[in-house]
């Protein structure tokens, strides 16, 4: 498997256009339902461009016999945030690796500062089956729900992994969990998140947006691949996306008990839990009070999910 994902990165690479004049780059990356895509909007508003997944968009493009380009922008001096996902639906996207590509296709590793984020898993596997139901009734591609889980414990591996790799090669690392806006103000995590960046705090990076351009139009600093792919072009995307389009700002988005019990089964939590995601959370979440100097709770979502579960 290692080859093939290797190679994937390898193709996805040869598609990206890395200019002489090379930006720093800031990479995020997650598992899908992260809280990836409103951290457009807090680096935008740091004075940076904003890049939605223009590697996975290149990914979808080879996965359906297409072809996809992207130009990192110019600018030595400038500073470009390029946010990516892994999963849902594929094995390759489930194995994404934003930086082996970037490095594949000739980006200066030491350009580069990489984000890798984790949400509580049960929430965010939870978030991906209410997903892959909009998939279902809008667009084609929805997969089992078994098929589902087992993508979900590839792409936390993955992102695993690639914050190891990119530690191990020296490149700066902030580790993130969406957990800092629960416990935290979100001005505080914010401006812990855009320092280690090297880039200066906006009041609008955490709120006023419903004031902003739409995410995607002329002057928000955010850029979808292809173009015409922004979350208010269709109604499928607008349901996947509907709390961030409705925000005033960056919050922290809970999941109710209910959302979480309605749709996973405790043979599903359990695989989750035996899978070692919760370790790799924990790591992140010690990692992230670290980096960002915040104090994050552990996570009890698994035993509180277990415990309701018996009562039912």
């Amino acid at each position: 498997m290692l080859e093939t994902i290797t190679r994937t990165n390898a193709e996805i690479a040869r598609h990206v256009e890395v200019p002489s004049a090379c930006p720093s780059v800031v990479v995020a990356i997650a598992p899908c339902r992260s809280g990836t895509t409103a951290q457009l909007r807090v680096f935008a508003e740091a004075g940076v461009q904003a890049h939605y997944q223009p590697f996975k968009a290149i990914l979808r493009e080879m996965e359906q016999g297409g072809d996809l380009d992207f130009r990192i922008p110019d600018g030595i001096d400038q500073t470009i945030f390029i946010k990516e996902t892994v999963g849902p639906y594929t094995q390759a996207q489930s194995t994404l690796d934003p930086i082996a590509i970037l490095l594949e296709a000739g980006f200066p590793i030491e350009k580069i500062h990489l984000i890798p984020m984790l949400r509580q898993p049960l929430a965010t596997f939870a978030s991906w089956i209410k997903v892959n139901e909009a998939v279902r009734k809008y667009f084609n591609g929805a997969i089992p729900t078994n098929d589902l889980l087992e993508n979900a414990i590839v792409s936390y591996n993955t992102v695993y992994s690639i914050r190891q790799r990119a530690i191990n090669a020296g490149i700066p690392t902030t580790t993130f969990v969406q957990e800092s806006l629960r416990d935290n103000n979100p001005e505080q995590v914010v401006r812990s998140l855009l320092g280690a960046s090297g880039l200066k705090f906006s009041q609008t990076s955490v709120r006023g947006w419903r004031d902003l351009k739409p995410m995607g139009e002329e002057g928000s600093n955010i850029f979808f691949h292809p173009r015409g792919t922004e979350p208010e072009k269709d109604e499928g995307s607008q349901i996947i996306h509907q709390i961030l389009l409705h925000s005033d700002g960056l919050q922290y988005v809970s999941k109710e008990d209910r959302e979480i019990d309605d749709v996973l089964t405790v043979e599903q939590a359990e695989r989750l839990f035996k899978s070692g995601v919760y370790n790799f959370y924990e790591e992140f979440r010690l990692a992230a009070q670290t980096d960002l100097g915040l104090n994050i709770s552990p996570s009890i979502e698994y035993q509180e999910f277990v415990r309701r579960k018996g009562k039912s």
